[in-house]
C-alpha cells in the first residue's frame, strides 16, 4: 500500500480537488492522510472530506500549527504504507502517477530510495530523465525533482535518514532530498504525471532566515567533499540573487553575487542574468509576479544536464 499524505493550510477548495485527483488514481491501493495545520479552524476541511464520503481519506489534525513540514512529519509517523507519496493541497495528479511510480519501484531494490516524475507549470513541461547517484547534481543545480509532488518514497527511508526539519521555513524540500540522495540511489519515471501550481512566489524573508542554516546542514552532508560544497554554496547565492534582481533589490543583488564569487566563480552568463533581470524590472517597473517567463526560465534550466 501507498500512503498519500496531503499538508493543507486554508485552502478548502484546492484542498478537494487535490484528493480527487488521487481518488482518480488508476492504481487504487493508497490511503490518504490529510493533515491539516490552521490552528484557526476558519475552515471545516473535515466536513469537506466527510462529504466526499471515501474511507480511504482520512483526516489529521496536528495539536498546533507545525508548517508544511511538520504536517508531512505527521503524516510520515501516522503512515501505514510501504510506500510514501506527497501531494501539496494545490497540485494535482495526473491518473497514472501512482501506477507508473509503484511499478518502477518493483524492478528496483534498496539502495533506491524512491523515484520522481515529469511534471507541468502552466504550460510548460519539465522532464529530465536522470536517475541513479543524484548528490553531486543536485547540490550544483544540474538537477531538479520538481517539487515534492513528484516523489514517491520507500518508508523505510525516512527511518534511516530522518524527516522533514521542521525549523526551515524555506529550502525544506531541497535539504531532505539532500539527505536522501547521500545516502541513496533515486530512480525516475520519464512521464509529466503532476500538475504544479506556478503562482506561488517566493518570499524573499523566509530565503534569508532560512539560508544560515540550510547552508550549514548542508556543509555537514558535504564535509568530505569542499569542492562541491563549494559550488553549492555559489550556486545558492546566485539563484538567491536572481531572485533579489527579479525584484528589483538591487543591494541584496550585488551582496549575494559577491558572496557566489567569493565562493567560487561560476561561468559569467549565470551573472549576466542577474543583471538582465535587474534592467528589465527597473525599465518597465514590473513586480516580481509578472516575471512568469524568467522563472520559467529558471526553473527550465535547473533540469538540465548542463552546469
Amino acid at each position: 500500500m501507498t500512503s498519500v499524505i496531503i499538508p493543507t493550510y486554508k485552502r478548502p477548495s484546492q484542498i478537494k480537488r487535490a484528493i480527487l485527483s488521487v481518488l482518480n488514481q488508476s492504481y487504487k491501493d493508497f490511503e490518504i492522510l490529510v493533515i491539516d495545520d490552521d490552528q484557526e479552524n476558519e475552515f471545516n476541511i473535515e466536513q469537506e472530506i466527510a462529504l466526499i464520503g471515501d474511507h480511504r481519506v482520512l483526516y489529521l489534525k496536528n495539536e498546533r500549527t507545525k508548517g508544511g513540514n511538520g504536517a508531512r512529519n505527521t503524516g510520515v509517523v501516522n503512515a501505514k504504507g510501504k510506500y510514501i507519496a506527497f501531494l501539496d493541497d494545490d497540485d494535482i495528479w495526473l491518473k497514472d502517477k501512482l501506477f507508473l511510480q509503484y511499478e518502477r519501484m518493483q524492478t528496483l531494490d534498496e539502495t533506491w530510495a524512491g523515484c520522481y516524475c515529469g511534471w507541468k507549470v502552466e504550460q510548460n513541461t519539465f522532464l529530465n530523465g536522470q536517475e541513479g547517484d543524484l548528490f553531486e547534481a543536485f547540490l550544483t543545480h544540474q538537477h531538479r525533482f520538481g517539487a515534492s509532488s513528484t516523489l514517491f518514497i520507500r518508508r523505510s527511508v525516512f527511518d534511516k535518514v530522518g524527516l522533514w526539519d521542521e525549523d526551515l521555513i524555506r529550502y525544506q524540500d531541497y535539504e531532505l532530498m539532500a539527505r536522501i540522495y547521500k545516502e541513496y540511489l533515486f530512480a525516475h519515471v520519464n512521464k509529466v504525471l503532476v500538475d504544479v501550481d506556478g503562482h506561488n512566489i517566493p518570499n524573499l524573508n523566509k530565503i534569508k532566515q532560512a539560508s544560515t542554516k540550510f547552508v550549514k546542514k548542508i556543509e555537514k552532508l558535504t564535509e568530505d567533499n569542499l569542492t562541491l560544497q563549494g559550488y553549492f554554496k555559489s550556486h545558492l547565492y546566485r539563484s538567491q540573487a536572481v531572485l533579489y534582481a527579479l525584484n528589483g533589490e538591487a543591494n541584496e543583488m550585488f551582496k549575494l553575487i559577491l558572496s557566489s564569487l567569493k565562493v567560487k566563480m561560476l561561468s559569467p552568463k549565470k551573472y549576466i542574468a542577474c543583471f538582465t533581470y535587474l534592467l528589465n524590472y527597473y525599465t518597465f517597473k514590473k513586480p516580481f509576479g509578472t516575471h512568469r517567463k524568467y522563472m520559467t526560465e529558471i526553473f527550465a534550466k535547473t533540469t538540465s544536464n548542463k552546469s
